[in-house]
């Protein structure tokens, strides 16, 4: 019993709230949002889900690193799922604007939370 207890205990410290309960969360939320070669702006609140960043010529290839507040979520970048807090592979960029979307799913399902990075790429 003492080993069920401590391993419920990491669970929920993990971030598994509804560990035990028998439901699933309906968290679609980020915690936190990183970007290789420029800074979003405005800075990450998970409440905002519309970012801008600016990069210079010289950076061709952006990486993005979302973390899900639910460990139970799923995310995806740009369509293609990766595990919350690990870097995506990098995604190209062409001069001008690109439209990076970061779509989190919550355990429970239903509509996905998205978060669109637009990166402008300096000729």
């Amino acid at each position: 019993m003492r080993v069920f207890t401590a391993l419920a205990a990491v669970l929920v410290a993990a971030g598994c709230s509804n560990y035990g309960t028998g439901s699933q969360s309906s968290d679609n939320n980020l915690s936190a949002l990183v970007v290789t070669g420029g800074t979003l702006a405005p800075a990450f609140s998970s409440a905002t889900t519309t970012y801008t960043v600016a990069v210079t010529n010289d950076i061709t290839l952006m990486v993005v690193t979302p973390t899900t507040s639910n460990v139970y979520a799923t995310v995806r970048v740009n369509g293609a799922v990766i595990q919350s807090g690990t870097p995506s592979p990098g995604i190209a960029l062409a001069v001008g604007d690109n439209l990076i979307t970061v779509a989190v799913t919550a355990e429970a399902g239903g509509s996905a939370r998205v978060y669109n990075i637009t990166v402008t790429r300096a000729p």
